[in-house]
């Protein structure tokens, strides 16, 4: 560690006294307003400082702090243990809430961004996976800075698995982000994903996606029989395009019903989540299809920033998958990439997206730097395909 600074790992936070730890807490509420151009009121940082506190005690957050010579904040990240939705799924904890302090020289945070992943490894023995939810947006003057996060977590293990747009930054720019994965064992992972492969359909957006999954985790993709070469049992190709067509559900996974459940409604500066899947998700809403404006020339757009649709293991794996497949391609939805199961370790999930409108013409889009990926041409290829369907 650099002279006069020093890295409190998150066992060491969670035992500082209570004072130090809320005058912690509220340090890093501070640096991120900052970081990220929000302006809360002094209640909401009061309460951010206080809810961070117990979350760091209790274990939910695991943070990271650098501290200066007066004891003050400079640099910041923490694991967030992931809610399953499914009471057998994996265990995953979120690795982000990453922050410098403004001004602060270049590369003062490496240390801090070095020892996040072997931390993990010694003292998360429960988790069966990380993930992150990254911003690779480019540099510019007044924005958030972007710093060389990404690049650390692909040099640290990890692996990326979709791109989306997710929600507004510092209320101004709809901004690109890149999910990334690391398994806790990769060994084991990989046996997995051997046996379970990603299963995706014919088309050149996943002819991409396919290469970028085989360029990252060294296991080819699977395909997927087209649309009515593989319904279920009891249901006749016409009827079960029928369903597809009018946004019933289409029995096919083992489990059940396959349903489309809402996580996340849609929304101007957020981006929607909808889970598909034969099994209900905690906190999840049934609804017959993800809400779609449809534009002068017939296509099909998100009513907000933007949505996206997880395609459960259970799903791929039924017979009549492309069924469903085929009925969010014709609504507008386009492959962003996979995201491990929330339903079994070891199993890939797929990730749709679908771009909306902007909320207001002092709102932009901002542009995306992928210059990490230049040792992944498939990957970096795949990703800037996704990114350049943006929205509007």
């Amino acid at each position: 560690m650099e002279q006069g600074f020093e890295l409190l790992p998150p066992e060491e936070v969670a035992a500082l006294g209570r004072a130090a730890l809320l005058r912690s807490a509220r340090q890093v509420a501070e640096l991120l307003a900052l970081v990220y151009r929000r302006q809360p009121g002094e209640d909401a940082l009061a309460a951010e400082a206080r809810q961070l506190a117990e979350d760091a005690v209790a274990g939910r957050v695991r943070l990271f702090l650098l501290l200066d010579g007066r004891g003050e904040v400079v640099a910041t990240t923490r694991y967030t243990l992931v809610e399953p939705l499914f009471e057998d799924g994996p265990v995953r904890y979120e690795l982000g809430r990453t922050g410098k302090r403004p001004g602060a020289r270049p590369g003062l945070a490496a240390a801090l961004l070095d020892a996040r992943v072997p931390w993990a490894r010694e003292h998360l023995p429960e988790a069966d996976h990380l993930v992150t939810h990254t911003r690779v947006a480019l540099n510019r003057p007044g924005r958030p800075p972007v710093g060389p996060v990404i690049g650390s977590q692909l040099a640290q293990g990890f692996t990326a698995t979709h791109a989306v747009h997710s929600h507004i930054v510092a209320r101004t720019a709809a901004e690109p982000f890149v999910a990334t994965f690391a398994p806790r064992d990769p060994t084991s992972w990989r046996a997995s994903a051997r046996q379970h492969p990603l299963r995706l359909p014919d088309g050149p957006d996943y002819g991409l996606l396919a290469a970028m999954w085989t360029e990252t985790t060294g296991v080819g993709a699977a395909p997927l029989p087209p649309a009515g070469c593989g319904t279920s049992a009891g249901a006749t190709s016409a009827a079960a395009t029928e369903a597809a067509a009018t946004g019933a559900a289409v029995t096919g996974a083992a489990s059940g019903l396959v349903t489309l459940h809402q996580l996340a409604a849609p929304s101007a500066t957020v981006e929607s989540l909808h889970l598909l899947s034969a099994r209900p998700p905690r906190g999840g809403r049934p609804v017959p299809e993800v809400p779609a404006r449809v534009g002068p020339d017939g296509a099909y757009a998100s009513t907000g920033l933007s949505d996206r649709v997880v395609v459960e293991d259970d799903v791929l794996g039924a017979p009549d998958a492309a069924l469903h497949l085929d009925r969010l391609h014709r609504s507008g939805f386009r492959p962003a990439g996979w995201a491990p199961s929330h339903q079994r370790a070891g199993r890939p999930a797929l990730v749709l997206t679908r771009p909306g409108s902007l909320p207001g013409p002092a709102t932009s889009v901002a542009h995306a730097d992928l210059r990490a990926f230049a040792r992944l041409p498939s990957t970096g290829r795949f990703l800037a395909h996704v990114l350049s369907h943006r929205p509007s």
